[in-house]
């Protein structure tokens, strides 16, 4: 983690130039969308295209059918709100990909419950190479959930050390500085710099491998 920390600081102005402030204003049309009880999430298709367009669900194969129950579960854990990772992968994992296989849709699922309640943090490639988690769990469906809730573990326990020690004062303060006025909670704002860093990191590898191939083909 402590790595982790001075990469973070050492590259947190281009961390936050790779933000924007459209995509956290999107971000909170979706969340307060979806914090309204009065609005029936399963019925609101601006709130749908919005959700699916912004967390790319419509990129990743699923079925119509997939979607509708997603909906329809994010409705009914808003009413009565669990976080219940792995009732809720057994029960999407019902519905294959477009090309007919099962799935673990670990990385939906936690979107959908950090819709619900922001206290909980996004687990998305990017988020998962700052944590230097880079292939996808293997083995049977058990094993590939376990996995995948060891991992969100740790992130769970690194942004709270985060916030406990105080780690990231400057670049949370920076942040709030380069976006002032949108009052995202503590992980929501971890979530979108641990991100960054993510397409950052990705930039720079890339980068230094095309040096590498360069300077051998010279």
């Amino acid at each position: 983690m402590r790595n982790t920390i001075t990469w973070l600081n050492a590259y947190k102005d281009a961390i936050l130039d790779n933000l924007n402030p459209e995509s956290i204003t999107v971000y909170q049309f979706i969340q307060h969308r979806a914090q309204d009880k009065n609005n029936d999430l399963t019925q609101d298709l601006l709130f749908q295209f919005v959700y699916r367009s912004y967390y790319r669900l419509d990129n990743a194969g699923l079925t119509d059918d997939f979607k509708v129950r997603y909906f329809k579960l994010m409705q009914d854990r808003r009413e009565d709100f669990k976080l219940d990772f792995e009732k809720t992968l057994v029960d999407l994992q019902k519905f294959k990909t477009r090309k007919g296989y099962e799935s673990i849709q670990f990385s939906f699922t936690t979107k959908m419950f950090s819709t619900l309640n922001p206290v909980y943090p996004v687990y998305d490639r990017e988020v998962a190479k700052m944590f230097d988690y880079h292939s996808i769990p293997q083995g049977d469906a058990t094993a590939k959930i376990k996995a995948y809730l060891l991992r969100y573990e740790v992130i769970l326990k690194g942004y709270e050390q985060i916030l406990r020690e105080n780690l990231l004062n400057d670049l949370l303060s920076a942040f709030d500085q380069k976006y002032p006025g949108y009052q995202l909670s503590d992980t929501k704002r971890l979530d979108f710099i641990f991100w960054s860093a993510g397409k950052i990191k990705t930039q720079l590898l890339k980068k230094a491998e095309n040096q590498q191939t360069s300077m051998a083909e010279t």
